[in-house]
């Protein structure tokens, strides 16, 4: 779904937001790429048991820390409810990281 909201890839400066506070600046989408956008539990809705998950980032900069969260999230909630073939049994490949 692409709705924009802590949506953090994908989003540029809105040029219509002229401001001479430049800290006010407001985000948007781009038209063209709106229908690649998603929340992070959506993306991780698509990981698989046994997958393998490549991130990367400089050391830890630009790690996609809002994916990892959802992620854990998604793999706490199906052991509380008892869930024996979700997400789990994961390989993570961390280029350069911590």
């Amino acid at each position: 779904t692409a709705s924009g909201k802590n949506s953090p890839s994908h989003i540029c400066p809105d040029p219509s937001a002229h401001s001479s506070d430049r800290s006010r600046t407001s985000l948007r989408i781009p038209p063209h790429a709106a229908h690649k956008v998603c929340s992070p539990a959506d993306a991780v809705s698509l990981v698989s048991r046994k997958d393998t998950i490549c991130v990367s980032g400089f050391v830890a900069q630009g790690s996609p820390d809002l994916l990892l969260k959802a992620l854990a999230d998604r793999y706490e909630q199906e052991y509380r409810e008892g869930v024996t073939d979700g997400v789990g049994d994961l390989t993570l490949v961390f280029g350069g990281g911590p």
